[in-house]
């Protein structure tokens, strides 16, 4: 089967912020809902999937930030009003992806990322595309797992993949670590940007590499870079998806809700109401046919 893992919060807040200000003829913010939907409609009549899967965040993941407790913290004092209003969309938005027979996948302290990296190994025989604009997620790119971008909507294989970075996908959360992600509040190595931790793990291949990074490197960056090496370890840790302890992850729970997921089958009358009470009047000017994703 050809099944697409959305990375749920990602594309929602890029809606969310992208169309802030969108609101139906009831004074109702529909901004999230409207570019969420969008943008899966536009995924899969690209891609034309067996099967949709969605996957929330369920809170902060507790072992990362056992790990690291500035992980994920925010800088300035979120807007409870703005947030409220994302979440109140949110709520509506799971019940309309129900509509679509969309599969649905949360578990309450578990973050997205370790769900589809985990789901992904419980349907290892399948294609998966990943939509999402988090680079975490090169690492996971096989032969069967491409990533679809939603940066430049633009789908990346192993091949484009190795010719882009002149690197294997397992190297990546090494390039991450080194470098940093400021999204999630992740601090990289002083003076190493996206830039020169990709061309000194292109270099030095590994890990243990980095130990003779003066070969390539001013003594002065190469000195950083190895008394850095502990935040480069945390870092991996944070990172690498195959780093994170499954047995954190409830098994049974995940099935549980796949299997029923699965079961769904889309309700077309009931979804163009709320395409009508929304006026959602692009998406049914567009009149995606959603029943030929399922093969219908």
């Amino acid at each position: 089967m050809r099944l697409l893992f959305i990375d749920g919060n990602n594309i929602a807040v890029r809606s969310f912020y992208a169309n802030e200000h969108l609101v139906d003829q009831e004074g109702q913010a529909v901004g999230a809902i409207f570019g969420c939907l969008r943008t899966l409609f536009k995924i899969a009549s690209e891609l034309r999937p067996t099967r949709v899967f969605w996957f929330w965040d369920g809170g902060r993941s507790e072992y990362r930030q056992k790990l690291y407790p500035d992980y994920k913290k925010r800088r300035r004092e979120t807007d409870e009003l703005r947030m409220d209003c994302f979440r109140e969309q949110v709520s509506r938005l799971k019940n309309y992806l129900s509509l679509l027979g969309v599969v649905q996948i949360c578990q309450k302290g578990q973050e997205a990322d370790d769900l589809i990296y985990y789901a992904r190994k419980l349907l290892e025989d399948d294609e998966v595309f990943i939509a999402s604009a988090d680079r975490d997620f090169l690492q996971m790119i096989d032969e069967r797992t491409k990533i679809y971008n939603l940066g430049d909507n633009k789908v990346l294989d192993l091949h484009r993949f190795r010719t882009n970075y002149s690197l294997h996908p397992q190297q990546w959360p090494l390039v991450r670590a080194i470098s940093g992600d400021s999204s999630d509040n992740i601090k990289g190595v002083c003076g190493f940007g996206d830039k020169r931790s990709l061309e000194i793990v292109q270099l030095t291949h590994t890990l243990e590499g980095l130990y003779d990074a003066h070969i390539y490197l001013t003594d002065r960056l190469a000195k950083i870079l190895v008394a850095s090496m502990e935040i480069i370890y945390r870092n991996l840790d944070l990172i690498d998806l195959s780093e994170f302890p499954e047995d954190l992850i409830d098994r049974e729970n995940l099935l549980q809700q796949m299997y029923h997921g699965l079961g769904l089958q889309m309700q077309r009358e009931a979804f163009w109401r709320v395409c009508q009470r929304h006026d959602f009047t692009t998406i049914m000017a567009e009149n995606f046919e959603w029943g030929h994703v399922y093969g219908g």
